[in-house]
């Protein structure tokens, strides 16, 4: 983080925090009455953007959808 205490573009996340967000926003759709709301309130309590968690999101639906 800098001075400011916003981080920069750049940041990286471990692999396995990515499927472990990715999985959270699974479990809680059902809880939620949107996917936009989900994806808000799962980003959030884990520090990371919507936008952030949605690309996440959309890389792992990506990959399992390649797989034969």
């Amino acid at each position: 983080m800098g001075d400011d205490g916003i981080m920069g573009k750049g940041v990286r996340y471990a692999p396995e925090f990515r499927e472990k967000a990715v999985g959270l926003l699974a479990e809680s759709r059902d809880s939620h009455s949107s996917e936009t709301r989900a994806l808000a309130q799962v980003a959030g309590n884990l520090g990371v953007a919507p936008g952030t968690l949605r690309r996440w999101r959309n890389q792992a639906d990506g990959a399992a959808a390649a797989r034969p």
